[in-house]
């Protein structure tokens, strides 16, 4: 039935606009394929962002991993500096210490030269042997 302007528009016969086969209107139909359609897109874009997702947290949980094991290993660089600067220290410091019991040990060495010998000062106190 061709639409001609001016004259009311005549309703489709039943045949026309219903299948045969199942009794579905076609316009029903239509717009449950376009619904079915625009779901399966959904589906696919959500699928999308669950992946984004999963990807994202793998990445986070990596990174995290990482910054853990960098952490670790800056402590015990650290912890390995700091104990290599204490023995260090620890050396020069007995080295100081050993110096400056030779000066002690020199200092009381004394000599008395008006009475002609050498005796060792605070040898009676048991301080030099």
């Amino acid at each position: 039935n061709p639409l001609v302007i001016g004259q009311p528009a005549v309703p489709p016969e039943p045949r026309e606009t219903v299948c045969s086969y199942c009794g579905v209107s076609y316009l029903i139909f239509h717009e449950f394929h376009q619904l079915h359609t625009q779901l399966a897109q959904l589906e696919a874009e959500l699928q999308d962002l669950k992946d984004t997702a999963q990807r994202e947290k793998a990445q986070r949980e990596a990174l995290e991993l990482g910054r853990i094991e960098w952490e670790k290993a800056l402590h015990l660089e650290v912890q390995r500096k700091a104990e290599e600067n204490e023995r260090s220290l620890r050396e020069k410091l007995e080295g100081k210490s050993k110096e400056m019991r030779k000066a002690l040990r020199g200092e009381m060495l004394c000599t008395n030269i008006r009475e002609g010998f050498c005796h060792y000062l605070y040898r009676s106190r048991g301080v030099i042997t």
